[in-house]
């Protein structure tokens, strides 16, 4: 199994209304994207002294539904709908076999 972590921030001017909604689009794809099979999607607190944002964990059953994943279209468009909210340039992005 394949899991794939994001993390990032919100832009600063991100009211908490704007994260929480961002937060509930992300876990949507749940049941848009079939390629995944498990879906965690929470707000970061912040309490490390980074902005607060959002962290995405998924897992996979193989790579190629990673792949699948990435270039899915659902996927990618709740992607251009959070950018205006979550700083992906200051974001984490990484995928490990577990």
């Amino acid at each position: 199994m394949l899991r794939h972590i994001f993390i990032a921030p919100a832009f600063p001017e991100c009211t908490e209304e704007q994260l929480s909604h961002v937060v509930a689009r992300l876990k949507t794809m749940k049941n848009l994207v079939p390629s995944i099979r498990t879906l965690t999607v929470t707000r970061s607190e912040g309490l490390s002294g980074e902005r607060p944002g959002m962290i995405l964990i998924a897992d996979f059953d193989t790579v190629s539904d990673w792949e699948s994943y990435m270039a899915d279209e659902t996927h990618q468009e709740i992607g251009r709908e959070i950018v205006r909210f979550i700083d992906a340039d200051k974001g984490l992005v990484t995928q490990g076999h577990i």
